[in-house]
């Protein structure tokens, strides 16, 4: 493999790392995000998640 594939390779692993943490802290309610913008982030597998901490939100209807 040469060295251009491995620096791809460590790019992708170093940003799937990062969204990971992102996410969790969104989850745990440490990160305040617009909804739009923490749905991109967790992703759609763990956007279902997200509708718990937008409702609990004061001033949002549930």
């Amino acid at each position: 493999m040469s060295r251009v594939y491995q620096k791809e390779g460590i790019d992708r692993v170093e940003e799937l790392r990062k969204r990971y943490q992102y996410s969790k802290l969104i989850l745990d309610g440490k990160v305040r995000l617009p909804y739009r913008v923490a749905s991109r982030l967790c992703g759609p597998d763990r956007a279902y998640h997200l509708y718990r901490l937008f409702s609990d939100r004061p001033g949002k209807g549930k």
